[in-house]
């Protein structure tokens, strides 16, 4: 009996370890003149990158994650590179190795969207399951700690767009919105037309369509 007990108590306390593992990415790195910072690259989404490469792909590492991935890319940031997932995890590896340098772990969402990086923050979305709400984090990776988290009418479901020091994204509702990389808001609009479609950028001009068919 009593070595039952003992077990029942180290199930217990592997659980109680295992639910409080770190939540937390704190890493240093070099300026990055020509980082892939969001999903195509550049707010004009340009997927097209001038190298060439062998028909002869040779694994160079892989590594694990829990949840499953939306219709999203990686971001690079000097040697690190950052992964989102619909469990509502940011991982961050070392983009020679593929060891992990941290995650960050938010239960209540899933984050749809490529995380936007910047010198030592990195933005995401977290889109909240059971209320018609995100969360936008602003984390700093260099400190290891969170710095901002606002709270976004709508989910947003599709890809960021990052125009010099500003994030501009729109959520599920149609609602547009664009903040400064230190969290304020410069303007919000409602077109009130639900929008599943990831925008894109011209110059100053900001283009996304919605579910009638409208650009």
């Amino acid at each position: 009996m009593g070595l039952l007990k003992n077990k029942i108590v180290s199930v217990v306390l592997l659980i109680l370890i295992a639910g409080c593992a770190r939540s937390v990415i704190k890493y240093s790195t070099k300026p990055d003149e020509n980082p892939y910072q969001m999903f195509g690259k550049n707010s004009g989404r340009i997927f097209y990158v001038p190298i060439e490469i062998s028909d002869s792909l040779v694994l160079k590492w892989e590594n694990d994650s829990y949840g499953s991935y939306p219709n999203s890319s990686v971001s690079v940031y000097d040697d690190v590179v950052f992964v989102n997932d619909l469990s509502g995890r940011i991982f961050c590896y070392a983009i020679e190795d593929g060891e992990e340098i941290g995650k960050l772990k938010y239960s209540s969402g899933s984050v749809h969207s490529t995380p936007i990086v910047y010198r030592s923050k990195v933005v995401f979305p977290v889109a909240l399951e059971k209320e018609n709400l995100t969360e936008l984090v602003f984390y700093n990776y260099l400190d290891g700690k969170e710095l901002e988290l606002f709270e976004i009418p709508g989910r947003v479901l599709t890809q960021m767009i990052s125009d010099s020091n500003d994030i501009l994204f729109t959520t599920e509702i149609g609602a547009a919105f664009r903040y400064n990389l230190s969290g304020q808001k410069i303007w919000e609009t409602h077109t009130r037309k639900p929008t599943r479609s990831s925008p894109a950028m011209n110059d100053s001009l900001f283009i996304f369509g919605n579910d009638d068919g409208e650009i």
